[in-house]
């Protein structure tokens, strides 16, 4: 009977351990580095890897108040700085060449302004310049390094003027901020309203995505799409992809979010990436807190030919939840490397986000899938890099999308070669 009872007993034993291993899930919190920001996010900035390996993230509060972060690249902490400036709006970041970064964006009292400041990755600030934007309502930029080492711009305005050129290309000296040009970027009709988001450039042409909206349409309703630009640096048109425009009640459209360009190592081909779905809100600069930011079901992915821009490839990827904020880079094996927020939340209300990953072959067949849950209310990633065996994800937690609370943090996070999550030291 004892015999029985022990038996019996460890019958009981494997059972619940069996059931215990069918439902356990792995404490991913213990597999990434958090830091409280303090202040629950207005927007925040792409983030950027510098030559030296570490990684440049920038945040803004509700009052304009930036604070830039650097972070070393195994994820610790190596400094942080404050701007209170309230009246300048950073938009991007830049990792120069010489392995410095710029951060740049307008002025919020006059939108006529820009202005771009370099720093060292010591956190020393190496100069400032404000260059005057004619048009005015600046209102988005995107910046890369151009051919020669020096730094390119592009920025819309939201200006209602059709008649008149709405979004421009910059060209600025590395060394010391000077304008060597600004033009109006062709090619775009007068009508659209174009938003730069991501840009980079190769071998003689510069690409640019971002979205567009028809800025005719009265009150709330707005036509909005999204748009691939191939031009050389002093702003001539090469060619243009445009998504049609979807309309809606709200901002209705297609939109390319955050970093949503590649290019291929020869150069062949340009990636863009975008959301699919029947209607959206316009995040220009990653808002949490806006009224009605969901997006669609799908991600999709376009390969444009370099020089034409005929489609070549595309694939659209279901994740388990709506997906917004697409994030592309190149792989070190030749293929992409992509991150979104997996369930993008309704403002004002708790819902559970997750960071959504894909990697694919140079012809956009999938490797491999991945969802990493995070145990915070809101998250999306700002960067995803390519390492040392592995990637590199950076986003941030909002632990309170009802502004109840006063925080948010900055999660580092490292994957292995499948997307799996590893400890990052």
């Amino acid at each position: 009977m004892a015999m029985g009872n022990i038996k019996g007993a460890i019958c009981l034993v494997c059972l619940l351990c069996f059931f215990s291993c069918k439902k356990s899930t792995p404490d991913t919190y213990t597999k990434f580095k958090s830091y409280r920001i303090g202040y629950e996010l207005a927007s925040a900035i792409p983030s950027i890897q510098l030559s030296d390996g570490s990684f440049i993230t920038a945040t803004l509060d509700e009052h304009g108040a930036c604070l830039i972060i650097r972070l070393d690249a195994k994820g610790n902490k190596v400094w942080e700085r404050n701007i209170s400036e309230s009246s300048l709006h950073p938009t991007c970041l830049t990792a120069t060449t010489d392995g410095n970064f710029v951060l740049s964006g307008y002025n919020t009292v006059s939108r006529s302004s820009l202005f771009a400041t370099m720093y060292s990755p010591g956190n020393d600030s190496l100069w400032h310049v404000d260059y005057d934007f004619q048009p005015g309502n600046a209102n988005n930029m995107a910046a890369c390094n151009a051919a020669d080492g020096n730094i390119l711009f592009s920025i819309g305005a939201s200006s209602n003027d059709m008649a008149n050129p709405a979004t421009f290309i910059l060209k600025v000296n590395r060394a010391d901020g000077s304008l060597q040009y600004m033009k109006p970027l062709q090619g775009i009709p007068d009508s659209v309203r174009f938003q730069p988001l991501s840009m980079v450039a190769r071998n003689n042409a510069v690409y640019i995505t971002g979205s567009y909206f028809v800025a005719q349409q009265m009150g709330p309703l707005l036509n909005g799409s999204s748009c691939t630009v191939a031009t050389n640096e002093n702003g001539d048109s090469l060619w243009q992809v445009t998504k049609p425009p979807v309309l809606n009640d709200v901002v209705a459209g297609i939109y390319n979010i955050g970093e949503s360009i590649a290019c291929s190592a020869d150069a062949g081909s340009v990636v863009a990436g975008y959301v699919s779905g029947p209607f959206g809100y316009r995040a220009l600069n990653i808002l949490p807190n806006s009224i009605n930011q969901v997006c669609g079901a799908d991600i999709v992915l376009e390969a444009y030919d370099a020089a034409t821009g005929y489609r070549s490839d595309t694939a659209s990827f279901t994740f388990e939840d709506q997906s917004s904020l697409t994030i592309i880079k190149n792989a070190t094996d030749g293929g992409y490397i992509l991150a979104a927020t997996d369930n993008f939340f309704l403002a004002n209300e708790n819902s559970t986000t997750h960071i959504a990953l894909a990697k694919t072959d140079a012809h956009f067949n999938v490797n491999w899938q991945r969802t990493i849950n995070l145990p915070d209310a809101s998250t999306m990633p700002l960067g995803i890099f390519p390492v040392d065996n592995g990637y590199v994800i950076i986003a941030y937690v909002i632990s309170d999308p009802k502004n109840d609370g006063s925080y948010s943090d900055l999660v580092f996070l490292k994957t292995d070669m499948n997307g799996n999550l590893v400890d990052g030291n």
